[in-house]
């Protein structure tokens, strides 16, 4: 597949409208919870915001079930790079070792990881993350971790079909993302990633 082609169709298909698609909150995001943030500022990423790939790291359970009406939390990585954008799998050895430590001892986990992999554990915790490639052991690229909703009606097939997601985000401006509505999904990524091939 041609990432770079996909992702320059889906910012066309984004650029004609404009518009981020939020149905209400659900019952259990509350004014504390930092997912609020989303709604908060969702005029900033409707006027300011770009579509990028993103890795999903971990979601909640639910997600992976057929369901539209499924809404819940999901912690990804994105970066900006032309690398993540002709090749977004470039995301995944850093997003499956980010996982990988949360099943490893605190004394070995690096101290560039420590917050990350505290957060991932929590589960509740909304913090978001620069994680800088001059800090990391392995990884030359700059990655943001943070949490997003997904909305299930939002999805082709109603779940989550693979890692690689594409989302809106205005980094410069603010540090929410939302996920892209399937609407401005290109043909071909939405074919493959149906199939799991993402």
């Amino acid at each position: 597949m041609d990432f770079l082609k996909e992702l320059t169709e889906m910012r066309a298909s984004f650029e004609q409208k404009r518009k981020i698609y939020l149905p209400s909150p659900p019952k259990w995001l509350d004014k504390s919870d930092g997912l609020i943030s989303v709604y908060e500022q969702k005029d900033i990423l409707s006027t300011k915001g770009r579509v990028y790939y993103a890795y999903v790291i971990q979601a909640n359970t639910s997600l992976f079930d057929r369901n539209a009406a499924n809404i819940a939390p999901a912690s990804i990585i994105y970066n900006l790079s032309k690398t993540s954008e002709i090749n977004p799998n470039s995301l995944r050895p850093f997003g499956k070792y980010l996982y990988m430590c949360k099943e490893k001892p605190a004394e070995e986990i690096s101290d560039w990881l420590c917050r990350a992999v505290e957060i991932l554990k929590d589960g509740t915790d909304r913090s978001v993350l620069e994680i800088k490639a001059s800090e990391t052991e392995h990884f030359d690229m700059d990655m943001k971790f943070l949490p997003v909703i997904v909305f299930a009606s939002h999805l082709p097939a109603y779940r989550l079909c693979g890692n690689i997601i594409p989302i809106v985000a205005a980094p410069e401006y603010c540090d929410s993302a939302a996920v892209l509505h399937s609407a401005y999904w290109s043909k071909d990524f939405k074919t493959a990633w149906i199939k799991k091939e993402l």
